[in-house]
């Protein structure tokens, strides 16, 4: 009985067959530096259409739906919803959602591109790295 070949990663150059990182989300892993890429052009791109009030804004938020790895998931109609409903915001590096001792506002993030973590101002950082797919301030959905 021949054993199947097995494919090994050449650790000398790892941009030859660098190890793609990956993330799940309900079952479903998917690329996070691809979906990161995808999603940063259309949300750019959703921004500029929206602000000359181009007509094919809403085939970029379409698009936009079928490449988030959270929105995927959900109805053209929740979705929708979620989109008339929201408003879009960039974070610069340094910027804050939450400042400690401070109460924050009842919002529920989706992070739609990019990363961040979470950092406290006696610990330090703490958790995992937060990226697409990612939400943040759920709770507001229990209380």
């Amino acid at each position: 009985m021949a054993l199947p070949k097995r494919k090994y990663r050449n650790v000398s150059n790892p941009n030859k067959d660098r190890a793609r990182a990956t993330h799940k989300v309900k079952g479903t892993s998917y690329d996070i530096d691809q979906a990161d890429k995808n999603c940063r052009k259309l949300v750019n791109t959703f921004e500029q259409q929206t602000n000359f009030g181009d007509a094919k804004a809403h085939l970029t938020l379409r698009n936009m739906r079928l490449k988030h790895p959270l929105f995927s998931k959900l109805s053209i109609t929740g979705f929708k919803f979620l989109m008339e409903n929201s408003s879009l915001f960039k974070l610069k590096p340094g910027q804050f959602i939450y400042r400690q001792g401070i109460v924050s506002a009842p919002n529920l993030y989706f992070i739609m591109y990019g990363s961040f973590t979470c950092q406290n101002s006696d610990v330090g950082g703490f958790g995992s790295i937060m990226c697409i797919g990612h939400t943040l301030g759920e709770e507001i959905l229990f209380g």
